[in-house]
């Protein structure tokens, strides 16, 4: 997901590409890890607990 941001977004093409890249998950990922905690797992394995029993 950083990569499709860095390309669409930043418009970061050529040499500097990979710096960017890893600034830009360096920055997401403490945001990303605690939703993926919090509230995109627990809303997901409820949604699949309710489908597959």
């Amino acid at each position: 997901m950083s990569f499709v941001a860095i390309v669409l977004i930043k418009r970061a093409f050529g040499t500097q590409i990979i710096s960017v890249w890893i600034q830009t998950t360096i920055i997401n990922f403490p945001m990303a890890f605690f939703w993926q905690l919090f509230a995109a797992g627990p809303l997901v394995r409820k949604i699949f607990g309710k489908m597959y029993k």
